[in-house]
C-alpha cells in the first residue's frame, strides 16, 4: 500500500469516481474525467 511507503495508515479512497479532473476554466469543453485519468 502507498500509504506504507510514507509511514502512515491514512489513505484516500474515491469509489465510484476519478482522482483527476478538467480544468474547467482553460480545458477543452470535450474532455471528461476519464480521458485525464486515463492519460499515458
Amino acid at each position: 500500500m502507498l500509504a506504507n511507503r510514507f509511514g502512515t495508515p491514512w489513505f484516500v479512497n474515491i469509489p465510484g469516481g476519478t482522482s483527476a479532473r478538467c480544468d474547467l476554466l482553460n480545458g477543452p469543453a470535450w474532455c471528461t474525467p476519464t480521458q485525464v485519468e486515463n492519460l499515458p
